[in-house]
């Protein structure tokens, strides 16, 4: 197991590789990104890196700074797909509720974005770019969900059809 090397950055390293080494040659032949992404982001999960940046009580591992370039490295040189579907969920999300969030809302949603559920921003307005107190667009609750009306220029990545 990887993570069983966390206090030995060289077995860590080459455990990292090894994995490597066994699981990237088995990624799917597909044109569908989608697939691929949620591909790698199951093959993460099941040795624990999914979320090695997070902390342990939410479902992280808490790898330290070193392991983590260590794990960028490893990655780099074995050509490995980045998580760009997940930028949002992996990294914007649980910054936002680990420093702003209730205690209610970190356990509600971030092992679910730890399983891979996307989320996504989506600020930017004509004539407001993404100057959020310029913003129109407003969220109106009807029932158990809300309607968003207003106009979005982009949004990254939104792929709730993707969704579980």
């Amino acid at each position: 197991m990887i993570l069983d090397h966390v206090d030995d950055a060289q077995a860590f390293r080459a455990g990292v590789r090894d994995w490597l080494g066994k699981v990237l040659p088995q990624q799917p032949r597909s044109d569908d990104f989608a697939i691929s992404q949620r591909w790698w982001m199951t093959e993460l999960n099941k040795v624990g890196l999914g979320t090695p940046h997070w902390p342990a009580q939410y479902g992280g591992v808490d790898l330290s700074q070193r392991l983590r370039a260590i794990l960028a490295e490893e990655f780099a040189r074995s050509d490995a797909p980045p998580l760009a579907m997940f930028v949002i969920s992996l990294n914007h999300v649980p910054a936002t509720l680990l420093a702003w969030g209730s205690e209610y809302q970190k356990k509600t949603y971030l092992p679910e974005v730890a399983n891979g559920q996307i989320w996504c921003q989506a600020f930017s307005e004509p004539n407001a770019g993404s100057d959020l107190a310029s913003l129109r667009t407003r969220a109106e609750r009807r029932g158990g969900h809300y309607v968003v009306n207003g106009q979005k220029i982009w949004s990254r990545p939104c792929m709730a059809a993707l969704d579980r």
